[in-house]
């Protein structure tokens, strides 16, 4: 209920220390907790992928290729942790990203573009220093294999045989396989190697082929590998749908000569998502359902129009709401602000409004707990009540609500959002910080105190850390004009307009 959801707020924000009156006093705070969790794993795990957060060990689950070094570069950069840096740098320069040096495993093209790829090509932008352009280069080369000539990305790659080895047949997701222009644009054009573009400009026609012949911006989560998919299924903003949306936009803020394609396909999945996936709720919030695609008006699910018609209008997929919501999913209302910033969608239309909405639910998240610490999904039961079944009650140190709190903080200036991003860190530090610093998954936030995992994402300082410390640093820091955060929190230097003219033949791509 209301009344309980507010007892839990008081009784959390009573437990927890105050935001300091200075944000630079804030900011540190959130830099020394990145201090803290480099030096544990540095201490314990120094050029293994990850650190066991309990046991004090580390381990190679990302092909060995150093991931907790590569994908926190940036944000040690960020937070002038300049001995640290220094160390991670050394432990990317000590690492052979070609064939020979690498293990003959397969690895995730999603995954290993995201972190490893992007937190190369951040660290390049930021600091000039070249050597993390030759190991992005040599990292590209590899995953490049993943693009094959008739179908969408294979979802996994051997780094070493460069595309032997690679598996993936059946079908596909929208994420996995919507997630890599970013970074392989930027690639191409910090390396001068138009190749690199290819991929994803094929990618793009693919999925617009896939939304022409579902009528329907909104896709399932199982796409055939060759492109297409039948309107049945499930839609999510959460696991396995979320970056597919988030990059058409930030694809067009990337490069000014796709906004015409990328940033239209935007602008389209908002109007739906608004339409057939939120729920309002009291007081301002909103719910961001998943929904059941079935089939189309007058059509069972499979059922298909004429050959070669087009759809008509009325020819839409019909959806149920499903009334789950991921934490995942907290990432749409700063994907809504920075694509308002930058012109993808228009201001005045409400959109505004939708941000916000969702982001008071995935700010009640964190607030509806003893912990402080928000559950991985949460769900609706009758009349609309927020509620949290008990298989949903971990946390694994997901970033999206800090996320949206810095991105919708920017574009709305009001300070609110920054006392709830001092909230969720003050309770993360309560409740997950190791005794040595570093920072643990939770099976409970329920339970006082819970059962601690032995795990921490490499993500938990690539970009839980990285946006609750930009959320107190100065905008100036990375100014939105100038760079777009790719899926792992990665900044990329946006394309000058100039580039629109140059490639402007590929906006029909």
């Amino acid at each position: 209920s209301r009344l309980a959801m507010l007892a839990a707020a008081a009784a959390v924000a009573g437990a927890l220390p105050p935001m300091p009156d200075s944000l630079a006093e804030a900011a540190n705070a959130v830099r020394e907790e990145g201090r803290s969790t480099w030096a544990a794993y540095y201490k314990h795990a120094r050029g293994f992928d990850s650190l066991r957060p309990l046991s004090h060990r580390g381990v190679n689950d990302w092909g060995s290729v150093g991931m907790m070094a590569i994908d926190c570069l940036d944000t040690l950069w960020l937070m002038n942790l300049t001995a640290e840096f220094k160390q991670a740098r050394s432990i990317v320069e000590e690492i052979d990203y070609t064939p020979a040096g690498r293990e003959a495993r397969s690895v995730s093209t999603f995954e290993m573009t995201i972190r490893g790829l992007g937190g190369l090509l951040s660290a390049h932008a930021l600091s000039g220093d070249r050597l993390f352009l030759r190991k992005a280069e040599q990292l590209g080369e590899a995953l490049n294999t993943a693009f094959v000539p008739g179908r969408f990305p294979l979802p996994s790659v051997s780094l070493k045989k460069q595309g032997a080895g690679m598996h993936g047949g059946g079908g596909v997701n929208p994420a996995e396989v919507g997630t890599l222009s970013l970074e392989f644009h930027s690639l191409a054009r910090a390396t001068k190697r138009p190749e690199f573009d290819a991929g994803p400009d094929d990618v793009r026609r693919r999925m617009a082929a896939t939304v022409t012949l579902l009528n329907s911006s909104l896709v399932p989560l199982s796409l055939k590998s060759s492109g297409g998919a039948h309107p049945s299924g499930r839609v999510s903003l959460g696991a396995m749908g979320d970056s597919y949306y988030e990059y058409l936009a930030k694809t067009a803020i990337l490069d000014p000569r796709l906004r015409p394609t990328a940033g239209a396909m935007f602008k389209a999945a908002l109007l739906e998502i608004e339409q057939q996936l939120l729920v309002p709720r009291e007081h301002g919030r909103t719910f961001l359902a998943e929904a059941s695609m079935n089939g189309r008006r007058g059509r069972p699910a499979g059922g298909a129009s004429a050959a070669g018609a087009p759809r008509a209008p009325s020819d839409k997929p019909l959806f149920s709401k499903i009334l789950k919501m991921d934490h995942l999913a907290c990432f749409l209302p700063g994907t809504i602000a920075v694509a308002l910033h930058h012109g993808v969608v228009p201001r005045g239309e409400g959109h505004e409004e939708v941000a916000e909405g969702i982001l008071k639910t995935c700010i009640d998240m964190y607030r509806m707990t003893p912990s402080g610490i928000a559950p991985e999904i949460l769900s609706l039961g009758p009349g609309n009540t927020p509620e949290v079944r008990r298989n949903d009650r971990h946390n694994l140190l997901r970033p999206e609500t800090a996320e949206s709190l810095y991105f919708v903080g920017l574009l709305t200036g009001k300070p609110r959002y920054r006392r709830a991003a001092w909230d969720m860190f003050a309770a993360f530090r309560a409740g997950s910080r190791a005794s040595d610093g570093a920072y643990t998954s939770l099976d409970d936030v329920y339970a006082q105190p819970s059962r601690r995992r032995d795990d921490m994402p490499t993500f938990w300082l690539a970009e839980t850390l990285k946006y609750l410390f930009l959320n107190f640093a100065p905008p100036t820091l990375l100014p939105l004009d100038g760079w777009v955060f790719n899926t792992e929190a990665h900044p990329l230097r946006i394309f000058p307009r100039g580039a629109e003219a140059a490639g402007a033949a590929a906006a029909a791509a």
